[in-house]
């Protein structure tokens, strides 16, 4: 793998990675809210995750990570569980979504550690 292509995979995947993970607390937050004030903030919550989709597409076709697809399937599903009133289930998807994303960029970060630029 060439350098660049690493440094702009590892940067697009922790990129992900970090969306998935504020998702994940938001998701842990709103299932703290009552129901008086949980459907404003499910709305928002959705609308953000559906950025993550969005953020996720541009990983896979900018940075090169092509194998998105399945983060981008347990996107969805956690959007829907979201949707159903399942934070917990959601969070539990956002949560192996992060894992597909660091299985991802493991051989960017091989390279740029093999660099010593981790």
């Amino acid at each position: 793998m060439l350098l660049k292509q690493a440094v702009m995979q590892f940067h697009y995947g922790e990129t992900v990675k970090s969306f998935l993970i504020a998702a994940a607390g938001l998701l842990a937050e709103l299932a703290q809210l009552s129901s008086n004030e949980s459907s404003t903030a499910l709305r928002l919550c959705k609308n953000y995750l559906a950025h993550v989709k969005a953020e996720i597409r541009l990983a896979a076709s900018v940075g090169g990570l092509s194998n998105l697809s399945e983060v981008e399937q347990k996107l969805k599903e956690a959007i829907w569980e979201a949707h159903i009133n399942r934070p917990a289930e959601a969070g539990r998807l956002l949560g192996e979504a992060i894992s597909l994303v660091v299985t991802a960029t493991e051989k960017a970060a091989l390279r740029l550690k093999s660099e010593n630029i981790l």
